[in-house]
């Protein structure tokens, strides 16, 4: 072999360049990693698989069917929950395909059963957690929850490069109200006036705004039920039955009926009471109805030329001569 020491030196260089090379490439534990699909999910309650198969699932894939660059659908309907996959080609902008699948969704979202709200959710490596942290404590398990949410999780998201951090694990409270039946009927409420009175309130709605001193403020009414007391607080509400507005609609109905061309008179007086009826000798007596008279020709006025045909005579009716008498 010729030239071995320019092959040797060629070597070593490329080697130089790659150790150097080797040290400057970026190394991350979870690169950030987008997969081109989308995912519809589905909460409908109390349905068994069949049904949000049949109302939800089917519905909602046949929709969305026509959204551009979409590659394959697949849908699993479980019980009280949907969850339809959309695969994508690669290359296609993900914020623009969920805007079209929102927008089909949105299409067909009142043939969709009542309580049905379809939620489209993209998902990358970057959502899954990098670090788990596990802390425990001689404490109940609400008081350590309510510790780490209100002391920890505040500083944990406040590190720069932390997108979020959440909390699991933690005990929920559920408030759970028995009806008591005697109680009710005796006040003449029912079960549903407890449903009417949670639905009505513990609402936000928006006021408006106000703007002061260069400041636009927003308006808030209402407030959230927070505690047991709020619960207990709310007031409970009779429904009305609406019989005496029923019964004046039906007065009206034959007020109505008596303004009928024909039977107008009959229609005004049984609409009236007896007793605000004049007596039998003050009621006008219904007038008989005038007669025109006709009008007789007059002297002067031409008169039709009777027709003065005869029938004529037959031969045997005929005159004949008188003879002479002797």
């Amino acid at each position: 072999m010729k030239n071995r020491a320019l092959i040797a030196l060629i070597t070593i260089v490329a080697a130089l360049f790659g150790g150097y090379a080797l040290t400057s490439l970026k190394q991350e534990l979870a690169p950030s990693i987008t997969f081109p699909q989308l995912v519809v999910l589905s909460s409908y309650p109390g349905a068994s698989p069949e049904v949000v198969n049949h109302d939800v699932s089917t519905p909602v894939e046949a929709a969305i069917q026509g959204v551009p660059d979409l590659d394959s659908t697949s849908a699993v309907s479980s019980t009280n929950q949907s969850i339809i996959t959309a695969k994508f080609t690669y290359g296609t902008d993900l914020a623009t395909a969920e805007q079209k699948i929102d927008q089909a969704i949105n299409r067909i979202k009142s043939t969709l059963p009542s309580g049905v709200n379809p939620q489209v959710l993209s998902g990358s490596i970057d959502d899954l957690p990098v670090i788990q942290l596990a802390v425990s404590s001689d404490t109940d398990q609400r008081t350590l929850g309510d510790d780490i949410t209100k002391l920890a999780l505040p500083d944990i998201k406040a590190v720069t490069g932390v997108n979020d951090a959440q909390l699991v694990g933690e005990v929920g409270q559920r408030i759970t109200i028995t009806p008591d039946a005697a109680k009710l009927a005796a006040a003449g409420l029912s079960a549903s006036a407890i449903k009417d009175a949670l639905q009505q309130n513990g609402v936000l709605l928006p006021g408006g705004s106000i703007t002061q001193n260069g400041q636009t403020l927003t308006i808030q009414s209402g407030a959230q039920l927070t505690s047991v007391a709020d619960i207990s607080g709310l007031p409970l509400i009779k429904q009305s039955t609406g019989a005496s507005g029923a019964a004046g609609a039906t007065g009206g109905t034959g007020a109505t009926g008596g303004t009928g061309a024909t039977g107008g008179t009959g229609g005004t007086s049984g609409g009236v009471p007896p007793e605000a009826r004049p007596p039998a000798s003050r009621r006008p007596r219904p007038q008989p109805p005038r007669r025109t008279p006709r009008r007789r020709p007059s002297a002067t006025s031409p008169r039709s030329p009777r027709p003065t045909t005869r029938p004529p005579r037959s031969p045997a009716s005929t005159a004949s001569p008188r003879s002479p008498s002797p």
